[in-house]
């Protein structure tokens, strides 16, 4: 990601996706008392989600 290659998706598809994962933790917290959920979502995303558009290079 440092170099600033990245796989092609579809952005709105990928917004959505993203978007979807923070309602569902903000949900999961205040319904459930799980008060955990925004934290472990943006670690989902980061390694889950945004490694997956990283390609890799030759470099590593």
């Amino acid at each position: 990601m440092e170099q600033g290659v990245f796989r092609e998706v579809d952005a709105e598809r990928m917004g959505q996706l993203i978007t979807d994962v923070i309602h569902a933790a903000r949900g999961r917290r205040i319904s459930l008392g799980h008060d955990d959920a925004p934290e472990e979502a943006r670690r989902a995303i980061d390694e889950f989600i945004l490694d997956s558009l990283g390609v890799e290079t030759e470099d590593g």
